[in-house]
């Protein structure tokens, strides 16, 4: 913008005859290939006709049209009648650019948000009778005119959909990393940014999951697993879907994951911050079902069954590893054991 802006301005003090010498020779090589606003008029109207409907879409395309045609026909020796002519058009162009990006501006305000803070959980039931429960620090976002034209949604963090039917209108759900086509299913998508993995558990219907390394259709109890550092997707079966839906019944189930991703797990459900005194902690592994339990019984069941110590400081859970660790941790009473 700030080029074009430049031409603009130069066109105008040239009609004003306040254009100095060096502005006149940067102008006139422009005003002879007018396929340069021909360009610039296009890339305009690319940017934004989506958003105009078709009736004043089309006189608006007539009328840049009939001043591109008229520009035409003048004698291209005659620079300033050249210039006024384009001038007209960079207005004119510019005016329905603003007009549009003013409308997107105005239809991104009127967007309906379900924000749900960290250590709570919620539902929501959309105008197609779709119905979403939503994890915490979560982010569901859609337009205020939803059902009419296109039932799309978009989502930071995750949430369990069970759309309502509709066979001619799929239903589509976007995040950073992943797109999900469905029609009337049911499926779990885990977005968070902050994740090193994003995925789709499908666990009734059929559903298309796209990313920037290509798609792939899931049937039920298959999941999609995309790795944002490979730039990966790839697709495997569970044999229990309370490894994905557990958070729905206040459960969190572990299957050889991190400590790293489970502090990620307790910081959005209990709305605490967690600190590492050595990254080495990160990597232990742990599997088992956590039933509803306070933090601070986690935090315990961990310490038990892993070298792993941990305190409060500046309103943070700082975890350390323990001294003289050289005993075999294993807590098989508890549904926490540490790998």
């Amino acid at each position: 913008m700030d080029t074009d802006n430049k031409y603009v301005r130069t066109l105008k003090d040239f009609l004003n005859g306040k254009a100095s010498l060096q502005e006149i020779h940067f102008l006139l090589p422009h005003l002879d290939d007018f396929s340069h606003w021909e360009n610039w008029t296009k890339e305009k109207w690319e940017n934004a006709e989506d958003d105009i409907d078709s009736k004043v879409e089309t006189k608006m395309l007539s009328e840049i049209r009939k001043s591109i045609n008229q520009t035409r026909r003048v004698n291209f020796r005659n620079y300033w009648t050249i210039a006024a002519s384009v001038l007209f058009l960079v207005f004119f162009t510019t005016t329905v650019f603003l007009f549009l990006e003013n409308k997107k501006n105005k239809k991104f305000k009127n967007d309906l948000i379900v924000s749900v803070e960290r250590g709570q959980k919620a539902s929501v039931v959309l105008p197609d009778s779709t119905v979403v429960w939503i994890n915490s620090g979560s982010e569901l976002r859609y337009t205020a005119d939803f059902n009419t034209h296109s039932r799309s949604v978009e989502l930071t963090g995750e949430a369990f959909f069970n759309v309502a039917h509709h066979s001619e209108s799929p239903f589509i759900v976007t995040s950073e990393d992943l797109n999900v086509t469905a029609y009337g299913t049911s499926f779990n998508v885990k977005a968070y940014p902050e994740d090193s993995f994003a995925s789709v558990f499908l666990s009734k219907g059929k559903v298309k999951v796209s990313s920037n390394s290509g798609e792939i259709y899931l049937s039920p109890y298959q999941l999609a697993s995309y790795d944002k550092s490979k730039k990966f997707i790839e697709k495997s079966t569970l044999e229990d879907a309370l490894l994905v839906t557990a958070w729905m019944e206040n459960k969190i189930v572990l299957e050889n994951q991190s400590l790293l991703e489970i502090t990620n797990i307790l910081s959005r459900q209990y709305n605490v911050g967690f600190q590492f005194e050595n990254d080495r902690l990160k990597d232990y592994r742990y599997s088992g079902t956590i039933n509803n339990m306070s933090l601070q019984s986690i935090l315990e069941m961990i310490s038990l069954t892993s070298p792993v110590n941990y305190h409060v400081k500046n309103n943070r859970i700082v975890l350390s590893e323990k001294l003289n660790n050289t005993r075999r941790y294993n807590y098989n009473k508890k549904n926490i054991i540490s790998k």
